[in-house]
């Protein structure tokens, strides 16, 4: 069963040695361990955290990487979707764009984009009409993968240097309806359609 390890950009945040490369086989290092973390005594649930899906890792950017081979967990989470091992074997480095789905790629082009909204592109958001566009996401809000669209809500509200305005709050709302308008597997052709309309209308296309 292939389950994912991530880490930060610079590789840390993964507490196993040797390194991360494909065909390394990694066991829990205590000493790369506490080199990350502040000292304690060591847990016999610690260890190498692995996620059952790429979008199930906790922060944005990251690194992701395919193992195999896993050990017996040491500790396991199954309502967060992850476990801790003490052995691995490595498969190979994923898109990091993976955290986002299979079109996570083009999620990433919202996110640039959200990131550098402008007031004029926001009154001109919060000029249409959006309703049956947040009657589609809000349907399946629930099924919502990890720390995903979070991240878009984020870029929204660092752009706006967040405050707890509406026509913000409905471009916030907005974008991450054009990122659930990538899921192929939630939406017909016609219901993306209508949750992409408002955002590329203004910020252009995301495909």
């Amino acid at each position: 069963m292939d389950l994912f390890v991530s880490t930060r950009p610079d590789g840390s945040g993964f507490y196993g040695s040797p390194p991360l490369a494909p065909g390394a086989r990694c066991t829990f290092d205590p000493d790369v361990f506490f080199a990350q973390v502040p000292p304690r005594e060591l847990d016999p649930y610690d260890g190498m955290v692995v996620h059952e899906s790429p979008r199930d890792v906790v922060a944005w950017p990251c690194r992701i990487w395919r193992v195999t081979d896993v050990g017996p967990p040491v500790s396991e989470h199954p309502h967060l979707k992850f476990s801790r091992v003490r052995e691995l074997t490595v498969v190979e480095e994923l898109p990091s764009w993976q955290f986002f789905g299979p079109r996570g790629d083009q999620v990433l082009t919202i996110l640039d984009q959200a990131a550098r909204l402008r007031h004029d592109q926001v009154d001109r958001i919060a000029a249409m009409d959006g309703t049956h566009e947040r009657r589609l996401y809000e349907k399946h809000w629930d099924d919502g993968w990890g720390n995903s669209y979070l991240e878009v809500h984020r870029a929204v509200e660092r752009a706006a240097e967040y405050r707890d305005d509406e026509m913000w709050r409905d471009a916030r709302d907005c974008a991450v309806a054009a990122a659930w308008g990538l899921e192929q597997d939630l939406y017909t052709p016609a219901e993306r359609e209508v949750l992409a309309r408002r955002w590329t209308s203004v910020m252009g296309t995301h495909t």
